[in-house]
């Protein structure tokens, strides 16, 4: 959860990867981050700092795209599948 208030509150690079690091599920659509509000500045950038991740540019970042987030955090592989929604919405869940 703090690694979700960190991202709301800056939606800085950092913030985004502690949300990586730490959440198993993470759902961004209409103005929300895994349901708080947030306001339409951070959610724009942390949407976009998660389209960059996964390479969704252009007419890729579009409804039923589903790439993927490869990471590493702490020495361990966290990797993410991703679903584009609809109205822009994103939903990142942890590969199992």
């Amino acid at each position: 959860m703090n690694a979700l208030l960190l991202a709301i509150g800056s939606a800085t690079r950092d913030a985004v990867n502690e949300m990586y690091r730490v959440c198993d599920h993470i759902d961004i659509s209409d103005g929300k981050i895994n349901g708080e509000a947030v306001g339409p500045e951070v959610y724009a950038a942390v949407l976009e700092r998660i389209k960059f991740n996964a390479n969704l540019s252009g007419s890729s970042f579009k409804p039923g795209a589903r790439p993927q987030v490869l990471l590493t955090c702490d020495g361990k592989r966290r990797d993410f599948d991703v679903l584009v929604g609809r109205q822009d919405g994103i939903q990142l869940t942890l590969r199992t």
